[in-house]
């Protein structure tokens, strides 16, 4: 990663709104946390450190992931090494916008989960540098008494014709795939939840699939490939149903690897990243996802984990297969 991109790449660590016009307009909680992802920016124009690690948690729970798999980052003191790279004078702030932000509550916690596209651009030495449509997700969590960002997703929407996995590459991995969870056995009420986001298409279980997911507006989804989020039940319903469940598709095998699962105080909320290859085969033609990166979140409503939020993506500097 060159210079620039590195600051870039920084730089969208902290991307908030697009002005505080879009803060006001929200009711007071809503504001205060859409003022918690502004500050995540805001800092940088005076460089304020103490802000900036005031808005994002300094434990070992915080993660992150980047466009570049490079970036990623995994813990709080991971996030204060990394931003390092803002105490060079030759990066500055310029600009950003922050769109189509949707803020979502828990019910009976003070934690919130958000999704918007980000356009960011900054300068290295003079030069701009710029990320337009980032796709971007996060948890924030209210802990003595102000916000507190927990966990972020940022990629851009794949290009499906890069990423394709040649077909004999795709039918040796998929007879290998252990249909596994790893690590598993620490919070198995969740991670039967995420497991069913890959198990139920074995046997096109519809009772799975569809009862571990929020059957309201509060359901999104980013896959790879697509520019805007997959928003309400009714959406995530029709896309199954056109793409999943129809005859010419048929699963293959899965495995989920370096899940990390974090609970809300009250137990009510969780979040998790983890790493996924799932294999399939789409009217005949062996094909799948290889070292797709994922994050969600679960809420616990009347007892049952249901997933209410996923960003599925490719890291930007991961290799094209070889034609």
């Amino acid at each position: 990663m060159n210079a620039l991109r590195l600051a870039l790449a920084c730089a969208a660590l902290f991307v908030p709104l697009g002005g505080l016009a879009q803060v006001r307009a929200r009711p007071p909680e809503e504001a205060a946390i859409a003022k918690a992802v502004d500050d995540s920016i805001g800092w940088f124009r005076t460089k304020d450190f103490d802000l900036l690690f005031r808005v994002h948690s300094p434990g070992p729970e915080f993660f992150l992931y980047q466009p570049e798999s490079t970036a990623t980052v995994r813990s709080g003191e991971d996030f204060r090494r990394f931003a390092d790279v803002f105490r060079d004078p030759k990066v500055t702030y310029l600009r950003h916008e922050v769109k189509d932000l949707r803020i979502h509550r828990a019910r009976l916690e003070d934690v919130a989960w958000f999704s918007a596209l980000l356009d960011d651009c900054a300068l290295y030495d003079g030069k701009e540098g710029c990320w337009k449509d980032v796709r971007w997700t996060g948890v924030a969590e209210k802990r003595g008494g102000s916000w507190v960002l927990v966990q972020g997703h940022m990629s851009f929407a794949a290009d499906p014709a890069r990423f394709a996995i040649p077909p004999e590459e795709a039918r040796e991995r998929a007879a290998k795939a252990g249909n596994a969870l790893v690590p598993e056995g620490v919070q198995p009420e969740v991670e039967s939840v995420i497991r069913a986001g890959f198990s139920w298409a074995k046997t096109k279980d519809t009772a799975l699939l569809f009862g571990t997911r929020a059957q309201d507006e509060d359901l999104l989804v980013f896959s790879p490939s697509s520019g805007t989020p997959l928003v309400g039940f009714r959406a995530f319903r029709e896309r199954a149903m056109k793409s999943w469940l129809r005859d010419g598709f048929v699963a293959k095998g899965y495995d989920i690897r370096e899940l990390r699962i974090h609970l809300s105080p009250g137990k009510i909320v969780a979040w998790f990243s983890a790493v996924v290859d799932d294999w399939c085969e789409i009217d005949g033609r062996p094909d799948g996802w290889k070292d797709t990166r994922w994050t969600g979140v679960l809420e616990k409503r009347d007892g049952k984990w249901l997933y209410v939020q996923g960003h599925f993506s490719f890291a930007a500097d991961r290799r094209a297969p070889s034609p």
